[in-house]
């Protein structure tokens, strides 16, 4: 890496205010790659088994940083600091369930004896998560391989394995397969939910277009609730301020019928929506996952007749 190259580094870490640490990492047996993975992973490993790779660099290592410095291989800033993040650490096994970030199939080619898993998070729109009609050619020539995927289903299978070479393992939802249905209980009777789709990205949350399908389904669900005297649980997907002022930009004046509920873990998320009388979703996977768990789940899939041609999931 060039001087100019970690100047420019440094800028980003000011930029984004990034934490800073200076220790060097521990070698372990496993490596999370992308920090937002781990509290999903960290329940299936041991404690001190594992590290937790910052790729979004919300974490910089100052030591791994100087490393990168070294890095031979003619690739972008970013990929020359988590390959040397992982030659440092030299773990067994990089797993991931962040399956729509490109970079964790490209680092096969550089770790030949290192076993990558990835675990499909959530239902893909390959053409907006992908543009696979405009780089699919593009994808197949960047030799983008992993040894284990464990996705949702067949027809997921069929779409990764047109880019990414691996062993494609049908696991469904690896999230409600680990937690148990619990049994409906006489306080469920009276909820109604509507899972939110919240998204951080200005893009959709400014796009009046993707939104609208969502606008008319909540709308209605508030609606029907207030015709059965029921209150309309809004079940949060972050359960942050912003997400809870989005919610009241939409339903304006009906916040006396509305409660919003959010649960932090996956456990508690699935005991509170198998208590649910009737659950309303848009495109959510956690609405197809409550179908798996046999609940009563309105699916609300017309997103697409309000997008233009190029949007269309």
């Amino acid at each position: 890496m060039k001087l100019p190259d970690f100047i420019k580094i440094l800028s980003l870490i000011i930029k984004f205010k990034c934490k800073f640490y200076f220790l060097p990492p521990n070698p372990k047996k496993y490596l999370i790659f992308d920090i937002v993975s781990e509290p999903f992973l960290k329940q299936y490993l041991k404690k001190n088994t594992y590290n937790s790779l910052s790729v979004r660099f919300e974490e910089i290592n100052f030591y791994v940083l100087l490393k990168s410095l070294f890095v031979k291989e003619r690739v972008k800033l970013p990929l020359k600091y988590i390959l040397a993040y992982i030659r440092y650490v030299k773990p067994t096994h990089i797993i991931t369930n962040i399956d729509n970030n490109l970079t964790i199939y490209k680092i096969k080619q550089f770790f030949q004896n290192i076993k990558i898993i990835v675990i499909q998070n959530g239902f893909r729109s390959f053409q907006n998560d992908f543009d696979m009609k405009n780089k699919l050619q593009s994808y197949k020539k960047m030799n983008l391989r992993c040894d284990f995927f464990l996705i949702l289903s067949e027809r997921f299978k069929n779409e990764y394995s047109s880019f990414i070479k691996s062993r494609y393992i049908n696991a469904g939802s690896i999230n409600s397969n680990m937690i148990k249905i619990s049994k409906t209980s006489k306080n469920s009777n009276n909820k109604v939910v509507f899972i939110s789709q919240y998204t951080y990205s200005k893009e959709r949350m400014n796009d009046s277009e993707f939104l609208k399908a969502d606008i008319i389904a909540l709308k209605n669900t508030i609606e029907f609730c207030k015709n059965k005297k029921d209150k309309c649980y809004i079940f949060l997907k972050f359960g942050t301020k912003r997400e809870i002022k989005y919610f009241n930009f939409l339903i304006k004046n009906d916040f006396k019928n509305v409660v919003y509920i959010f649960k932090k873990s996956q456990k508690d998320k699935f005991r509170f929506l198998d208590q649910a009388r009737l659950i309303v979703a848009v495109d959510s996977t956690l609405g197809y996952e409550m179908i798996a768990r046999n609940k009563k789940v309105l699916l609300l899939s017309f997103r697409d007749q309000y997008l233009k041609k190029k949007k269309k999931i």
